[in-house]
């Protein structure tokens, strides 16, 4: 019941047609150093990215960090400059996401 972190993140790209998935979801996996490649979910989706960090939460929606390829997290960019569904997060924030959440936490997604 209590706040143990904050953090700015940046979502899907909704003015793209990449919104990302609302709901309550739960982490089912968790992994370190890990190639999302999304040509698997069609063309439209072409990106193959390493994070450090990929905790998957609802199919390929997950959170983990994007530091490689985005410099600022928040505000109204995301609209059109977003992700292709999953919550893009600073290294920092991944990281202790990461080490505190254990399979099965639930993730709130809500606008």
């Amino acid at each position: 019941g209590q706040v143990i972190y904050t953090s700015p993140v940046t979502s899907g790209a909704t003015g793209m047609g990449f919104p990302t998935v609302t709901g309550l979801f739960s982490i089912y996996a968790k992994a370190t150093n890990t190639w999302l490649d999304g040509r698997a979910y069609g063309e439209q989706y072409n990106y193959r990215v390493l994070v450090d960090y990929w905790m998957p939460f609802y199919g390929g929606f997950g959170m983990h960090d994007a530091w490689r390829w985005r410099s600022t997290f928040g505000g109204p960019d995301y609209y059109y400059n977003g992700s292709h569904g999953c919550v893009n997060l600073p290294l920092a924030t991944a990281a202790f996401i990461y080490s505190w959440a254990e399979i099965g936490t639930p993730v709130w997604v809500h606008i």
